[in-house]
């Protein structure tokens, strides 16, 4: 009974340490589990909240983790991936929370578009390092597609070829049509190249293809307007379009440099354009001006031709007859 005894504790002292060791990693791994979803809570909010601002909200429930896998931004320890401190240290699981957590905010500013490293730098360094950003091909072919919008300029052109003013100012409101038909291609063209499935993935699709197709079709009545009218209108939809490629970016579903790229070309673009605009706007208030001061002088020499006295008729004599036979005298009354 003793040796039976002696064996006894003998086993329960061997194995209590690797007992307590089993529950120690099980317990590190619940709370790695429960880290791991509060940090995927965080981020669902975080998207919900982006969801809301945005204009294309099917999108953005289409791609829920567009900010932690698109920009390469760690949201938290992944439940399949095996931990090796985090089974032994069970205070190492809040930390990962909370890492997550700050995560989730960097993925928030970055999808605004501004960096922390890049919010700390002044506007003009802010502008230089967007610049850098931009691939070579696009930057060189952005900014020579902007060359037309100035260059047809009507304060450009009138001092160089004053008679071909209506003809750059018409092929400037042509041009402008065709660059906002090609923003709307962006969007087909992502659109084709998309692998999304799924309900929610079908009408971001659709949504996207509806809106590619949506600034040729506002163009094309631009083109049949007179030239003020219509370069004022191409220049909102510019502006319209640039707003929502904002909100597209803002989920992630356009390069950050695209925008950064489109936003020194739409001011170039929308500048443009309403400098048309103001052109022809100070060409009609000239020639109404030019109108009212003829008017006011027509007027003028009516009035004077009213106010003048009458001349005095003077009736000839006829020959051989005196003047006092061609006028018989007044008779006057008096006294004889």
């Amino acid at each position: 009974t003793d040796s039976r005894m002696r064996s006894t504790i003998h086993q329960l002292l061997t194995t209590a340490p690797w007992n307590v060791a089993s529950i120690a990693r099980s317990a590190g791994q619940q709370l790695e589990c429960c880290s791991s979803q509060a940090g995927q809570v965080v981020l669902g909010c975080r998207s919900l909240a982006h969801t809301s601002l945005s204009f294309p909200s099917s999108i953005s429930q289409a791609m829920p983790g567009v900010h932690g896998t698109s920009r390469g931004v760690a949201t938290g320890p992944d439940p399949a991936r095996p931990a090796s401190r985090l089974n032994t240290i069970p205070g190492a699981a809040a930390t990962a929370g909370s890492s997550s957590a700050a995560a989730s905010a960097a993925a928030g500013d970055a999808s605004q578009g501004v960096s922390p490293a890049m919010a700390s730098l002044g506007f003009l360094a802010r502008q230089k390092a967007a610049l850098a950003s931009i691939p070579a091909m696009p930057k060189l072919l952005g900014f020579g597609g902007a060359l037309p919008f100035l260059s047809l300029t009507p304060y450009i052109v009138e001092p160089l070829f004053p008679t071909y003013v209506q003809q750059a100012a018409e092929a400037q409101v042509a041009y402008g049509a065709l660059i906002v038909s090609f923003l709307g291609a962006v969007h087909w063209g992502m659109a084709l190249s998309s692998t999304l499935s799924g309900p929610k993935a079908a009408a971001a699709l659709r949504e996207r293809y509806t809106w590619s197709v949506f600034p040729a079709l506002a163009a094309w009545p631009a083109l049949m307007m007179q030239t003020a009218p219509g370069s004022l209108c191409i220049a909102v939809i510019l502006a319209i379009c640039y707003i929502s490629d904002r909100s597209y970016n803002r989920i992630g579903a356009l390069p950050k440099w695209y925008m950064s790229l489109r936003g020194y070309l739409t001011t170039l673009a929308i500048s443009s354009m309403l400098a048309t605009t103001a052109y022809y706007l100070a060409q009609d208030v000239k020639k109404v001006q030019q109108r009212m001061q003829e008017d006011d002088a027509r007027r003028a020499e009516r009035d004077a031709k009213l106010l003048a006295p009458a001349p005095a008729v003077m009736v000839p004599a006829a020959a051989g007859v005196s003047a006092e036979v061609a006028s018989p005298p007044i008779k006057k009354k008096g006294w004889w």
